[in-house]
């Protein structure tokens, strides 16, 4: 996390601008809102999304993941620090031999 003009901020990206390298990022305040991504397969709405949440992990806060698909959450989960396992909720509504009741 960076902080520019005394807010932090979750940097995802850099830009090369004019042949400069700059970190780009999203004011912590402004993730508060809701976010809507869009934009066709392969465009990156998962590694973002994916980035929030290993930067939102490694600051030590809570974060809730939805993923239909489960691709996301099964790479998410080689992503997570020994330091959280523990706090780690895995839930596939589809696996029968481990159900939640």
């Amino acid at each position: 996390m960076y902080i520019t003009n005394q807010q932090p901020i979750t940097i995802f990206a850099e830009t090369t601008f004019r042949n400069l390298k700059q970190k780009f990022g999203i004011k912590q305040q402004d993730r508060r809102f809701h976010t809507y991504l869009i934009g066709k397969t392969g465009m990156g709405k998962s590694t973002l999304l994916e980035n929030f949440l290993v930067s939102d992990i490694e600051k030590g806060y809570g974060c809730t993941l939805i993923d239909p698909h489960g691709d996301l959450a099964e790479r998410l989960l080689d992503l997570i620090p020994p330091r959280r396992t523990n706090d780690v909720i895995y839930f596939n509504p589809a696996d029968i031999e481990y159900t939640i009741a």
